[in-house]
C-alpha cells in the first residue's frame, strides 16, 4: 500500500480495491488509493475532506459510490463522505444521526445500514440506515448486543453483525442477523472463538472472517481465517494467513 495504516475503510468495484482514511498509529488519514489487480499497481485519489480513523465503508455498486461513515479526529464523527468512482471525487453525504466510530456498515437492500460502534465513548447496539432512494437517515431496532469493533456484512436483505467488544471490554463470540423484511434481529451460532477487529467480506453465501484479536493483548492478534455459511449455519475453519493482523480490510473481488 502507499501508506502504511490500519482501521481503514475499504471496498471493491470491479478488479479494484479502493482503501480511504484510517490511522498510521499516530494521527487519522484523508488518504484515498485505488489497487488494480490486473496491473498489479497502486495510485492515489483525491483524499477525503475529513481525516479519519476508524471509518466504516461500503461500495454502492449499483450506484458505483463508496460511502465513508463516522470515524475518529479528535471526536467522534457525524459525518458521511461519499467517493464517485467514475468521476473520482467526493461528495458529502447526509450526516449520521449518532456520532459514533469503530462501527460497521454494509448496503442491505435499498440502505447503506451502519451498526454498532463506539458512540460516547461507549459501546452502542445502534442501527442506523442511509435509505439510498430518498437520502435520508432511518433508525431501525437496535442490536441485541452492544457492541464495537465488530464485523459487519450483508447478503440480500440481511444484515450480519459478529463479534466486537461490549461494556466493560469483554469480546464477543456471538452473532446476530437483520431481516430487512420483517425489522427483526436474530441470533446465529457462534463464531468458534471471541474476536473483534476482524476484517470481513462474503463470497456467494459465505461469510469470511480474517484477523483481528482474540484478548486484549498484543500477542493475541489473529491471524485466523474462519468461514460462515449463511444458508447452513456452519462454520469452517480454513488455512491460517501468512501474518497476523488485527483491523484489516477484507473484499471480495469480481475477476
Amino acid at each position: 500500500m502507499p501508506v502504511e495504516c490500519d482501521s481503514l475503510a475499504a471496498a471493491s468495484y470491479g478488479s479494484a480495491v479502493i482503501v480511504a482514511g484510517g490511522s498510521d498509529r499516530k494521527k487519522p488519514l484523508d488518504n484515498t488509493s485505488l489497487f488494480d489487480w490486473e496491473e498489479r499497481a497502486w495510485r492515489k485519489l483525491a483524499p477525503m475532506v475529513t481525516p479519519r480513523a476508524y471509518p466504516c465503508g461500503t461500495m454502492d455498486k449499483s450506484r458505483a459510490r463508496l460511502l465513508v461513515a463516522g470515524g475518529f479526529n479528535n471526536k467522534e464523527l457525524d459525518s458521511v463522505e461519499i467517493f464517485d468512482v467514475k468521476t473520482e471525487r467526493w461528495l458529502k453525504g447526509p450526516a449520521m444521526p449518532t456520532a459514533r466510530t469503530k462501527s460497521g456498515g454494509a448496503i442491505v437492500g435499498d440502505y447503506f445500514a451502519v451498526a454498532g460502534g463506539d458512540a460516547f465513548g461507549r459501546p452502542t447496539d445502534a442501527l442506523e440506515c442511509l435509505n439510498l432512494k430518498t437520502g435520508k437517515w432511518e433508525t431501525f431496532p437496535a442490536m441485541n448486543s452492544k457492541r464495537r469493533r465488530c464485523a459487519v456484512v450483508a447478503v440480500g436483505e440481511k444484515l450480519v453483525v459478529a463479534g466486537g467488544l461490549t461494556l466493560g471490554d469483554y469480546s464477543l463470540d456471538t452473532i446476530e442477523m437483520f431481516d430487512l423484511r420483517n425489522r427483526r434481529w436474530l441470533d446465529l451460532p457462534n463464531m468458534p472463538c471471541t474476536r473483534f477487529g476482524c476484517g470481513a467480506c462474503v463470497i456467494n453465501s459465505r461469510m469470511f472472517l480474517c484477523g483481528g484479536n482474540e484478548k486484549l493483548r498484543m500477542k493475541a492478534y489473529s491471524n485466523r481465517l474462519d468461514s460462515f455459511d449463511l444458508m447452513s449455519h456452519s462454520w469452517d475453519i480454513l488455512p491460517s494467513m501468512a501474518q497476523r493482523r488485527i483491523h484489516p480490510a477484507a473484499v471480495s473481488l469480481s475477476l
